[in-house]
């Protein structure tokens, strides 16, 4: 529910009230529990090992076909993966790592079609490595939708803790 009202709020265009308040949206810090965070910490060891901190994402392993990309196999910079684990240094709350999890952000922003006469504008490839102008396989317009919850997640559970540019590079990117 809490996301359906987010994504009218945005359909509508009321992001640009939201430009100068956000009072149209509930912000919600995460806090966690001490068990929680060392928890999450524990989950992250894998994670922070596919940190490849030249591209700032994760990496992944393709060795089979995978819908909507071309990749059959190697070793690709993952989208989704890399804005998941964004909000996830960002809910542990460490200061080390969240000028980690603000590079991960702004480097996944980066891949996203931005482009106004494009037909996947606010879209993004799957991996870096796999633009989606040189796309053979169709792009997943669905996409968007998924990476856009890491970003809300982000936007609503750390707002006070994003620098003002980092802001408004996540609104224009959730407003595509």
């Amino acid at each position: 529910m809490k996301f359906a009202v987010i994504l009218s709020l945005l359909s509508l265009g009321s992001i640009f009230s939201i430009a100068q308040s956000t009072s149209f949206i509930r912000l919600n810090p995460v806090k966690l529990s001490a068990t929680n965070k060392s928890q999450l910490a524990e989950s992250l060891h894998e994670k922070h090992a596919r940190y490849d901190s030249t591209e700032m994402m994760l990496t992944r392993n393709i060795s089979e076909y995978n819908y909507h990309t071309d990749a059959l196999s190697g070793n690709f910079h993952d989208v989704r993966t890399s804005l998941q684990y964004a909000v996830q240094l960002m809910d542990l709350g460490e200061e080390k790592l969240r000028q980690r999890a603000f590079d991960v952000i702004k480097a996944c922003i980066a891949l996203q079609d931005t482009t106004e006469s494009s037909r996947t504008r606010g879209i993004w490839p799957y991996f870096k490595e796999e633009p989606l102008v040189t796309k053979k396989s169709p792009p997943d317009f669905n996409w968007a939708d998924f990476n856009g919850v890491s970003l809300l997640e982000i936007w609503t559970g750390h707002y006070d803790e994003l620098t003002d540019s980092l802001r408004a590079v996540i609104r224009e990117s959730l407003v595509l």
